[in-house]
C-alpha cells in the first residue's frame, strides 16, 4: 500500500471525546423517552433507577451491534483498532449485543410492572422468562467464538461483579438490620445487581487495558 492509499485514522483521544460526546446525547435521548414513554418516573425511584439501569443496557448492545453490523461506521465510533477487528469478532460481539438489549428491554419492562404499572404480570413474566433462556442459549453458543483473553476477561467480569454484589449488600442489610438505612425493595435489589455486572465487565476490560483509547 503507497502512503497515498495509507487510511487516516483519527487521534485516539479525539475519537474517545468524541465516543462519549455522541453516547451522552443518545443517553440523555433515551433518559427522556423513558420518563416520557414509560410510567416509570410516576411509580418511584426504584422503579426509575431500574429503567434507568435497563436504558444503559439498551443503548450499550445498540450501539455495538450497529457498529459490529456497519464495521466502517462502527470503527470511528467503538473503542476498536480498526474495521477488521470488528469483522474478525463479528460473532461474539453481536451475540454480546443481543444479549444486553435483551436484558434493558426486560429491566424497563420490570420498572414498569408491579403495582400501578403499565405492563401486566404475565407479560413481564414472560419477557423475563424469554430473556434469561435466549440469553443463555446465546450466550452458550456463542462461548467458541470468543479467543482465549476474551474468555478470561468473562470469568473476570462475572467474578469482580458478584464480588461488588456481594459486598454492596452485605454492607447496605448490615445497615438496614441497625436502622442505619432503608431496606432494598425489589426494584432496587435487581437494579444493584444488574448494575454492578455491567460495572464488573467495564472494570475487568479496564485492567486488562482493554478501554484505553485506540
Amino acid at each position: 500500500m503507497t502512503q497515498n492509499e495509507a487510511p487516516t485514522r483519527r487521534n485516539p483521544a479525539t475519537k474517545a471525546l468524541v465516543s462519549a460526546a455522541i453516547g451522552g446525547v443518545i443517553g440523555f435521548l433515551m433518559v427522556s423517552a423513558i420518563i416520557k414513554w414509560t410510567k416509570a418516573a410516576q411509580l418511584g425511584d426504584s422503579h426509575l433507577i431500574l429503567a434507568g439501569v435497563g436504558g444503559v443496557y439498551f443503548l450499550i448492545g445498540l450501539i455495538v451491534g450497529l457498529g459490529t453490523i456497519m464495521p466502517k461506521a462502527g470503527a470511528q465510533l467503538l473503542n476498536v483498532e480498526d474495521r477488521g477487528e470488528l469483522v474478525e469478532q463479528r460473532s461474539g460481539l453481536l451475540s454480546s449485543s443481543l444479549v444486553n438489549v435483551l436484558i434493558g428491554v426486560m429491566l424497563i419492562v420490570l420498572a414498569n410492572s408491579g403495582k400501578d404499572g403499565l405492563v401486566p404480570p404475565l407479560i413481564a413474566l414472560t419477557t423475563v422468562a424469554l430473556t434469561i433462556i435466549v440469553g443463555f442459549v446465546v450466550t452458550w453458543s456463542s462461548w467458541k467464538h470468543y479467543d482465549e483473553l476474551m474468555r478470561q476477561v468473562s470469568w473476570e467480569a462475572s467474578t469482580i461483579g458478584f464480588g461488588l454484589v456481594t459486598i454492596t449488600v452485605l454492607v447496605w442489610g448490615s445497615l438496614t438490620i441497625n436502622g442505619m438505612a432503608p431496606p432494598f425493595d425489589a426494584f432496587l435489589m435487581i437494579a444493584l445487581v444488574m448494575g454492578m455486572m455491567m460495572l464488573g465487565a467495564f472494570l475487568a476490560a479496564g485492567l486488562r487495558g482493554m478501554l484505553n483509547p485506540r
